[in-house]
């Protein structure tokens, strides 16, 4: 049997709505805006802060994840989040992004199972500790921002993740593989504290250190979805999705 059969023959198991793990930020995006009513599990629980360095939240993760893919078919797809910080050389030997990798081979051990890594999300009621809440809350308070001058990051709005995915998964592409679903454009943090303090009117206090490193994220696997979802990156998608959640 196929990926895409496995999909499809949970896909039209009617009466069955997708069951999702968790109450944060990805969560109660996939709730409210996923458009597949299907057999399909989304797991969005566990550590969330990429600072973290707790064995004991990472065991709690890996404990629930285990009990969850033990008690879906393997018929089902099993969704589960990673980190496009996997592809950053400063992160590799950061806890959190071992921690990631250990779970995304759990996952893709199911053989619907599949991995989305995303990279910094913009999005409502965001934790405090995601980058653009640090960036933003220190530019408002008007203290010092330390910016690494050599690196980069990737920005994508939450609700066009929840686009993307759906798409990938009504057209039964996403199982048993890791699919970045990313901004096809990185930026320079630099550059991103100039579009904030445009789209804030605000001035940032920068310190420049000459630190960090860029690193690339292959992003071709989603663009098809991007498109048909009808999300669109554009010279001006940064400074929308700030103003949207931010301004």
């Amino acid at each position: 049997m196929t990926t895409n059969s496995l999909f499809e023959k949970a896909s039209h198991f009617d009466g069955v709505t997708p069951k999702i793990i968790g109450n944060g930020m990805v969560a109660r995006a996939f709730a409210n805006g996923l458009r597949l009513n299907s057999n399909l599990v989304i797991f969005a629980s566990g550590v969330s802060n990429s600072n973290c360095k707790s064995q004991e939240q990472f065991e709690r993760e890996r404990s629930l994840l285990l009990n969850t893919i033990e008690e879906t078919s393997q018929t089902v797809p099993f969704l589960y989040f990673g980190t496009c910080s996997i592809y950053d050389p400063d992160a590799l030997a950061k806890a959190y992004v071992v921690h990631k990798r250990e779970m995304e081979k759990l996952v893709l051990s199911h053989p619907a199972g599949c991995v989305i890594r995303l990279p910094q999300l913009a999005g409502p009621n965001a934790p405090p500790n995601t980058l653009l809440s640090v960036l933003v809350s220190k530019i408002k308070a008007g203290e010092e921002v330390e910016v690494w001058s050599n690196a980069v990051r990737n920005i994508i709005d939450i609700d066009d993740v929840v686009k993307i995915v759906d798409t990938l998964l009504i057209k039964g592409l996403a199982n048993n593989r890791v699919i970045n679903v990313a901004n096809p454009l990185s930026i320079k943090v630099a550059d991103l504290i100039n579009v904030i303090e445009s789209a804030l009117h605000l001035v940032a206090r920068v310190v420049l250190t000459p630190k960090g490193a860029r690193y690339e994220i292959d992003t071709e696997a989603m663009l098809a979805a991007a498109e048909s979802a009808k999300v669109h990156f554009g010279k001006d998608y940064l400074f929308k999705t700030i103003a949207k959640y931010y301004s």
